[in-house]
């Protein structure tokens, strides 16, 4: 697996103000109100520095789930296989870690993506004869254990992940011994499983929305 270089320290710090009372800010950057869930569920936590881990960015700050901690000084690791997004978050997310490419769930490092849609939903396709199709390429897959052993301290305080339906696989890779991610948010329209195993693994259902679930231990 390829290595990269670790993230910057998180110096996230919730704003305080004249709304004492609602430390929680009112905005949302996120589908349907999941990176407020996700505050809150942090505040409740006391975890008062959170670094995340984004799997399958995409936009970097529309639609996004961990733009409003970058927004108050929080940094993290953003992993996003479309180059066509490349660019754009490291324009506006500068402090951020990206790795271009994305998180495999078998032995292979090298995967191939189709690209989908206008805003460039994708999916990890295993038949090596669409490797020259015109909107396909290859990426560098990267094993999730691995991307938080070299990153992280040690491990983040939440993950987002959305990765066209392979979240369930992806999750099932990751070390929970190792790694008890205190909050999860992944998406689910497309695999109702993912409640029934992380269930297994400690997580309580706390937050869903119509794509996405929040899980905490």
């Amino acid at each position: 697996m390829a290595k990269a270089e670790s993230a910057p320290t998180s110096s996230y710090k919730y704003p305080r103000g004249s709304q004492v009372m609602h430390p929680i800010p009112i905005e949302t950057y996120a589908y349907s109100l999941e990176d407020i869930m996700i505050w809150r569920l942090l505040r409740d936590k006391g975890i008062q520095n959170p670094t995340y881990l984004e799997i399958g960015t995409n936009h970097p700050n529309s639609k996004n789930n961990t733009y409003l901690f970058y927004k108050y000084g929080a940094t993290g690791v953003l992993i996003e296989p479309l180059p066509m997004w490349h660019e754009k978050i490291q324009k506006i997310r500068p402090k951020d870690k990206l790795i271009k490419g994305g998180i495999g769930y078998n032995t292979d490092t090298i995967g191939i993506i189709k690209k989908k849609g206008k805003y460039g939903g994708s999916s990890y396709l295993t038949d090596i004869r669409w490797k020259d199709h015109p909107n396909c390429h290859t990426i560098q897959l990267y094993n999730i254990n691995d991307i938080i052993k070299e990153n992280f301290n040690p491990y983040p305080s939440f993950i987002s992940i959305d990765c066209e339906g392979n979240d369930l696989r992806i999750l099932q890779t990751l070390n929970h011994q190792n790694y008890p991610i205190p909050i999860i948010c992944a998406e689910t329209n497309k695999n109702i499983d993912i409640t029934g195993y992380l269930k297994t693994k400690g997580y309580t259902k706390r937050y869903w929305s119509e794509q996405n679930t929040i899980y905490t231990l």
